[in-house]
């Protein structure tokens, strides 16, 4: 039985002819996996960081304080201060941030852009419902703003890299890696959620930044933490509102200065396996447990009983998704849902309309 010759990296180098070149460091570097990943990431926050914006905010309150001659309540006037992020969605000036961040009647907004500069900013348009708003700024003379890219947040994957941009804190332009922890979240704080969960370090101050992925593309918004304590730090539990959903309310905000939300005319309800056995290949779905008489579901002959797989092409597993996709369309638009009658599979186009008035 003949002996098995081993040999070194450095001899096989040297017998492909590699030579001294094979050890030398910069080529030790470039098939180093963290030395690829580490500059892929630093690659994406340069190009998305000149996007990000800083918001401070003057909030001008009254306060019932007492007044220590008389010891009756007195109304004070104050001024509370507070920070946030944002980041440009348009080369003209507006700006994508949460709508906590600038909420409130005489409110004070600048703007500090990438390069120092402060801008005096308005509210464009608010939609409580997602904790979402836009600001507008006026463009430098010599030129415009440059917007973040968008991704697509329907196709990220548990486990992926992100980084969240903004100013954490008050420090700006910082950045903080993570992971998508999970999707599709509800939390019960807002109207609108299924939002992705992430370990990336969210703090005060990130409130409306975004979060790119590792191509720094903005696939969502920074909008709020999970914490313990009274401190309000990072645990490690961020949520953001997908840019699947954060880019049609940005744009209906945009176009009309105010949310304006499209009406269909369904109840979905969400089937379990312990009460109604799911078709087969489905391990969660929604169905439509009631349809208004006259709505623009009724019109378009949609049933009670139908499950609905996708609308406008996403897939509507649970509540949190198809209220994600059936109310982000403005009165007008054709919705595609894509449901499954009596085991056949069809579509339906509804032609959305305004919410009726009670």
């Amino acid at each position: 039985m003949r002996a098995r010759r081993w040999k070194t990296a450095a001899a096989m180098a040297a017998a492909a002819g590699l030579g001294a070149a094979a050890n030398s460091p910069t080529n030790t570097a470039a098939v180093n996996p963290a030395r690829l990943l580490g500059n892929a990431l630093a690659d994406a926050i340069e190009r998305a960081m000149p996007s990000v914006v800083t918001i401070r905010v003057a909030r001008h309150v009254k306060r019932a304080t007492v007044n220590p001659a008389t010891g009756e309540l007195e109304d004070q006037e104050g001024v509370m201060l507070g920070s946030g992020s944002g980041f440009f969605i348009t080369a003209e000036g507006h700006i994508l941030t949460a709508h906590h961040v600038v909420d409130g009647r005489k409110v004070q907004i600048g703007v500090m852009t990438h390069d120092g500069r402060t801008y005096e900013a308005k509210v464009v348009g608010a939609d409580p419902n997602t904790d979402l708003a836009v600001l507008k700024i006026q463009p430098p003379a010599n030129g415009t703003y440059r917007p973040l890219e968008p991704g697509d947040s329907d196709r990220l994957r548990i486990g992926e890299f992100v980084v969240a941009l903004g100013a954490p804190l008050g420090l700006e332009r910082t950045a903080t890696l993570g992971i998508v922890s999970q999707k599709g979240r509800n939390i019960g704080k807002l109207t609108f959620e299924s939002m992705i969960q992430t370990d990336a370090s969210i703090n005060p101050g990130s409130s409306g930044g975004p979060v790119v992925d590792v191509d720094g593309r903005w696939i969502g918004v920074s909008v709020m933490i999970e914490t313990t304590g009274d401190d309000g730090g990072n645990v490690g539990i961020g949520f953001v509102m997908p840019s699947s959903l954060a880019r049609k309310v940005s744009e209906i905000l945009v176009r009309h200065g105010q949310m304006v939300r499209s009406y269909i005319g369904i109840a979905p309800e969400q089937m379990t396996p312990d009460s109604t056995p799911l078709p087969a290949g489905l391990k969660e779905a929604v169905r439509i447990a009631r349809v208004l008489d006259g709505s623009p579901a009724a019109v378009a002959g949609l049933k009670v009983g139908d499950i609905v797989l996708k609308i406008d092409g996403h897939p509507t597993p649970t509540l949190q998704e198809i209220k994600k996709y059936m109310h982000t369309h403005e009165p007008g638009n054709k919705v595609r849902f894509e449901i499954l009658r009596d085991g056949q599979q069809m579509t339906v186009e509804v032609i959305a309309s305004r919410p009726p008035q009670h």
